[in-house]
């Protein structure tokens, strides 16, 4: 008998995963995610504070301000504060930018102005009883106290003469000197000394022959170098008390620092006891460059040294005046 055939079961189909769609998903894990935490607020900054209404209160103020570090002092804008009538006793203003400040009656007594700026400040009626102000700067427009002397410390940063140098009203009224013994008086006490002794010690070591002119108003002049023979200065005063001295590379002579040079003042002093230059000009011109600084004319200077070398060649006639070293001996 035939055997009935089998029928085999179908093979079962894997049903399909159902596929969700990518924004959904990308909805799902949005959703899933953790909520940020809120961000803390932040602190309100503490207000800045008004050093200068802290300074105005007097003693309390001034131990906070010198509280302080330097650093923090200096971040404070003390140019063109009113500080004016203030207690600042014992304040710490060392090094810094007070131009233009108003400190008018101010009480000052033993405080720290060194390496201070002063410029244009107002100080008239101020109280600088013990105070520090070594290297403090100070200028045409600083108010200085009439009453109080202006300290030999301070810095003259001026455009104008060193007021500490100028010539008092008493020193103004004497008579003008009438030789040049009496002149040499005066300027001894108004120069600065080791420049004179240079000078004179030049003028008693050797004869020089002095190029110069004598105009009302001024004189140039020419001085050979005593260590360096190839060197030559020009050197000018004009009766405004201007004043320059310079060598033939138009370079500025090193000496003049606050004052006449050496080399100026042998031609100053030379002149005048040859009687070139007379003793009361001489006086005047000397007094009026007090405190005055420098000025470089180098037009003028290339025009002087340009004669010079004409009448060293023979082609100018300018004729020297020379020097006698035994004229100085006494000196």
């Amino acid at each position: 008998m035939a055997k009935q055939a089998v029928k085999k079961p179908a093979p079962k189909v894997a049903a399909k995963a159902k596929t969700t769609p990518k924004s959904k998903v990308a909805a799902k894990t949005k959703s899933a995610a953790p909520a940020k935490p809120k961000a803390a607020a932040k602190p309100k900054a503490k207000p800045k504070a008004d050093w200068i209404e802290t300074l105005k209160t007097g003693a309390a103020g001034v131990k906070k301000w010198n509280a302080l570090s330097r650093d923090a002092k200096g971040k404070v804008k003390l140019r063109g504060a009113d500080l004016s009538n203030a207690d600042l006793t014992k304040v710490d203003f060392n090094g810094l930018n007070l131009t233009g400040a108003d400190l008018s009656n101010a009480n000052l007594s033993k405080a720290s102005l060194s390496y201070s700026n002063l410029s244009g400040a107002t100080l008239t009626g101020a109280t600088l009883e013990g105070a520090l102000l070594s290297w403090a700067r100070v200028d045409d427009g600083t108010k200085w106290p009439a009453e109080i002397r202006m300290a030999d410390a301070l810095t003259w940063a001026g455009k104008g003469p060193d007021p500490r140098k100028v010539a008092t009203a008493e020193e103004k009224a004497l008579p003008k000197p009438a030789d040049f013994g009496e002149f040499l008086t005066r300027l001894k006490k108004v120069t600065d000394p080791a420049k004179l002794d240079k000078a004179t010690d030049m003028l008693k070591a050797e004869r020089f022959r002095l190029y110069a002119k004598v105009a009302p108003d001024h004189l140039v002049g020419v001085v050979k170098s005593q260590g360096n023979a190839d060197l030559v200065y020009s050197c000018r005063l004009a009766s405004d008390g201007k004043y320059s001295c310079g060598t033939q590379n138009l370079n500025i002579c090193g000496g003049l620092r606050g004052s006449p040079c050496k080399h100026l003042l042998v031609l100053i002093v030379g002149l005048s006891k040859a009687g070139e230059l007379d003793a009361a000009t001489a006086h005047e011109w000397t007094q009026n460059a007090r405190g005055q600084k420098p000025e470089l004319d180098k037009e003028a200077m290339t025009a002087t040294f340009l004669q010079y070398k004409g009448a060293e060649a023979g082609e100018i006639d300018w004729r020297p005046t020379e020097t006698v070293p035994e004229d100085f001996y006494a000196m």
